[in-house]
């Protein structure tokens, strides 16, 4: 776990969770490629392989999406804090709102949906401080 201080001027290194191969491709480009101080350090389609990226490379933030062909993601969001104490934000096509407070009140520091501008998503990754360094 990484454990010194996050003040803005670090790398944001962000692990990206979502059983759709084209939207990791196009979450990976966006935010590869396009913005700086961000970084991505591994990419997941289930729960098995996101715990154990998160695991190897210890992100800083994960973007978790919560339908992984049938597993729930809000079953994910303790597991991933726990295992490597990276920030969790919600990137999903769902609008329920209940899934959003299950979301937050199970750790996740921010909802965001995948048809909101991705502004919305470059600004919660470099807004969110991961858990080990607050």
């Amino acid at each position: 776990m990484r454990t010194d201080p996050f003040d803005g001027s670090r790398t944001r290194h962000v692990l990206l969770v979502d059983d759709h191969a084209p939207t990791l491709a196009a979450i990976t480009a966006l935010l590869g490629l396009e913005q700086p101080g961000i970084e991505i350090v591994g990419t997941a389609r289930n729960s098995i392989n996101a715990l154990r990226l998160a695991s190897d490379v210890a992100p800083d933030v994960v973007v978790l999406d919560l339908d992984l062909d049938g597993e729930d993601g809000l079953e994910l969001i303790p597991a991933l804090t726990l295992k490597c104490g990276a920030a969790v934000i919600i990137l999903t096509s769902s609008n329920d709102p209940q899934k959003r407070r299950h979301g937050l009140a199970a750790g996740a520091r921010a909802f965001i949906s995948k048809y909101a501008p991705s502004d919305e998503l470059i600004a919660a990754i470099l807004a969110v401080q991961p858990k080990n360094v607050e």
